[in-house]
C-alpha cells in the first residue's frame, strides 16, 4: 500500500464514487461473490471470504439456532422477503397500538415457523399468521418500498429504522425494532447483539 501512495502522489481523481462495507453477507458489487471460487453454487457460505475470516455478522450464524455456524437453520436462508418484512413493521404497529382494531392476544406474535421450529421451548400453533396479523391493523403494511434507511448514532449503534411503506413513513426506534424482530422473525432469525448495530437485515428482492 505504501508503494500506491508514493507512487500516486499529488493525483487528483474526480468524480469516484468510495465504498466500505463492515461486512456485505459475502457479496460484492464490483465482483459479485466473494468466495474463493467466485460462484455462489451450493453452499457458498462456506466458501466465503468472510466466513473465512471468521466474520461474526456473516450469514452463516446469524439465522442459525444458537447463533451457530454448525447448528439447525430450520430450513431457513438469512433472506426474508417483503412480506416477511412487512410482518415485522405490522407486529410493532400492534404492540405500539398504533391504529389497531379488534381484541387480539399480544401473546400470540410469535415466529409463524414456531411450530416447525421449537423456538425457545415453545411448540405451539396458537401464532397469528401474517394475514390474520394484519386484520388487526387499519391499514395494515403490504408494500415496502426500497431499502429501509438506518439512523446510527456516532458509535455506530443503531438509533431506528424507517420504512417506506403503503401506509407512508413508518420510523422504529432501534431498540423497538430489535426486540420485536425478535419475537416475530420466522426461523432462528435473529439479532442476537446487546449494542444493536445493523447489518444485512434486509428482505430479498
Amino acid at each position: 500500500w505504501k508503494k500506491a501512495v508514493d507512487a500516486t502522489q499529488g493525483m487528483i481523481v474526480d468524480d469516484v464514487v468510495g465504498q466500505y462495507s463492515a461486512a456485505t453477507g459475502g457479496y460484492l458489487n464490483d465482483s459479485g461473490w466473494d468466495t474463493i471460487d467466485g460462484s455462489h453454487s451450493g453452499d457458498w457460505p462456506r466458501r466465503a471470504w468472510e466466513s473465512k475470516a471468521g466474520c461474526p455478522w456473516f450469514y452463516k450464524a446469524w439465522y442459525r439456532k444458537g447463533y451457530s455456524d454448525s447448528s439447525d437453520s430450520c430450513g431457513r436462508k438469512p433472506w426474508m422477503t417483503e412480506e416477511e418484512m412487512a410482518d415485522i413493521v405490522n407486529a410493532w404497529l400492534i404492540l405500539e397500538e398504533v391504529d389497531v382494531k379488534g381484541d387480539l392476544d399480544t401473546d400470540k406474535i410469535l415466529p409463524v415457523t414456531i411450530d416447525d421450529c421449537e423456538i425457545g421451548g415453545v411448540d405451539d400453533d396458537d401464532a397469528y399468521s401474517m394475514d390474520e396479523l394484519k386484520t388487526y391493523i387499519n391499514n395494515p403494511v403490504t408494500k415496502i418500498n426500497g431499502r429501509p434507511v438506518v439512523v446510527n448514532t456516532d458509535s455506530g449503534q443503531t438509533d431506528g429504522i424507517i420504512f417506506d411503506t403503503n401506509r407512508g413513513r413508518v420510523e422504529i426506534d432501534g431498540d423497538e425494532f430489535k426486540a420485536t424482530f425478535n419475537i416475530r422473525a420466522p426461523g432462528y432469525i435473529a439479532i442476537p447483539q446487546a449494542g444493536f448495530i445493523h447489518i444485512n437485515i434486509e428482505y430479498k428482492g
